[in-house]
């Protein structure tokens, strides 16, 4: 996810104000409800970034796991990667 976006990633702080939640829980939540390269970017041991549409989609979605998953997929075929090659 190379291309992803600046604009699209946030701090703890702001994806736990958008999630309604404290920022330590996004810690008990990451390899549960949120998924590594899905819903955060960890960078370092020390350096994790939230992805901002689908941490959105997550607080609006919670307990629609199908309608998650179709954003998930939305927003995963609109980088550049999965982009089909121009001749």
């Amino acid at each position: 996810m190379s291309e992803m976006k600046e604009t699209d990633l946030c701090h703890k702080a702001e994806a736990a104000k958008i999630l309604q939640c404290h920022p330590d829980t996004l810690k008990r939540w990451r390899g549960k409800k949120l998924i590594e390269n899905i819903h955060y970017v960890q960078r370092s041991p020390r350096s994790i970034r939230y992805v901002r549409p689908l941490i959105e989609d997550l607080a609006i979605n919670w307990n629609n796991e199908a309608g998650h998953q179709r954003a998930i997929e939305n927003y995963r075929a609109g980088l550049l990667s999965n982009r089909k090659k121009k001749r």
